[in-house]
């Protein structure tokens, strides 16, 4: 038998973590530990605290407890898969050496429940991923941290405040055009509107970069005609300032080029949709209750946190819908699911930034 890892042990009450003889689920005997503050040793039911119970070759075998008192019995024969689950412990790898499962506390259940964390390449933990819609205030940002598993909603006066506070995010899906043609249309905004098919008008054309330089709409709309033969449309021109924002955020910040990447809302809710687009328009209510409804639950449950914090006049409802299946979209670029509008090949435009439409 072997020591207790801990000098304090607890001498008032008698654990059975393990089986129980004759539950189908194991083949393996009745084992219980008792922990004594006295004793050195821990002795299964039946034998004394010198040795008399069953041995680690024998009939069962120990699991420590990391960072806890005493250890937790597996009754040989039954697979980890067969054993009932115990709150708030995770088995950890076999170790090579001795063959035991280490086992790993954690502050709650829910923790054991959340998805496997993804390993970036160069090795470090992602810890967060972040959805990021504009909004008449500056930008709301949808934020998912996948070592809670928790949801949160904030809004940032500017992209530059939004990236300085989303460090710890590896993925920043924002739904605004990153690559601009020079002068013909981009083949990102054709491919979403052939994915969306009736409702590809929601995809308008984004501007050329030479509009960006436009001081006003008249000179944005000239520039925009010399340079690809089409005039600025007043919707286009009304996101030329946050387009031109992230723009400057992104040709200054290498590593921000690495983590933020285009998204379409009505894209992304369409793939979310198994491929198929929304019915209605998302300003109307009943666009608004099917967008609610396709996104998961603790991403409903932010929703219904965040929507009282600001006025409708200064985030809007569809902005934070958007940004959260924004977030949607992130975890799947994470995971290497995301699909691509277009296809791969990748296409850069004339500074260098990708034109393309992740979902």
């Amino acid at each position: 038998m072997t020591a207790c890892p801990s000098p304090l042990r607890c001498a008032s009450r008698a654990v059975r973590p393990g089986v129980r003889a004759g539950d189908p689920r194991s083949a393996g005997p009745s084992v219980t530990l008792r922990w004594d503050r006295r004793a050195r040793r821990t002795s299964p039911r039946g034998g004394g605290a010198s040795g008399g119970g069953a041995p680690r070759d024998g009939s069962a075998e120990d699991t420590r407890v990391a960072g806890a008192v005493g250890y937790h019995p597996i009754a040989r024969g039954a697979s980890l898969s067969q054993r009932p689950p115990v709150a708030g412990i995770t088995l950890l790898p076999a170790d090579e050496r001795t063959g035991h499962r280490r086992i790993a506390r954690h502050r709650s259940v829910r923790s054991q429940q959340k998805p496997t964390l993804y390993r970036h390449p160069r090795g470090s933990w992602l810890t967060t991923v972040t959805g990021v819609d504009g909004c008449k205030i500056g930008w709301v940002a949808a934020a998912h941290s996948l070592h809670s598993d928790s949801c949160s909603v904030e809004v940032f006066p500017t992209f530059a405040h939004l990236l300085a506070s989303s460090a710890a995010s590896r993925v920043i899906a924002v739904d605004i055009p990153i690559g601009l043609s020079d002068a013909a249309p981009r083949p990102t905004d054709l491919a979403a509107r052939r994915f969306l098919g009736p409702r590809g008008s929601s995809v308008f054309p984004a501007p050329c970069r030479a509009s960006l330089e436009g001081a006003s709409y008249e000179s944005a709309s000239k520039l925009s005609f010399a340079a690809s033969g089409k005039k600025l449309t007043k919707q286009t021109y009304a996101i030329i300032p946050k387009i031109r924002e992230v723009d400057i955020a992104l040709r200054a910040d290498a590593s921000a080029r690495e983590r933020v990447v285009e998204v379409h809302p009505e894209v992304c809710f369409a793939a979310l949709n198994g491929d198929q687009p929304m019915a209605h328009p998302k300003k109307r209510f009943a666009g608004k209750q099917e967008r609610f409804a396709l996104l998961p639950t603790q991403y409903q449950a932010a929703f219904a946190a965040s929507r009282p914090q600001w006025l409708h006049k200064e985030v809007a409802t569809d902005d934070i819908l958007d940004a959260l299946v924004a977030l949607w979209t992130a975890v799947r670029v994470l995971s290497g699911s995301a699909r691509s509008f277009p296809p791969l090949p990748l296409i850069h435009d004339s500074v260098g930034l990708p034109m393309r439409i992740l979902a």
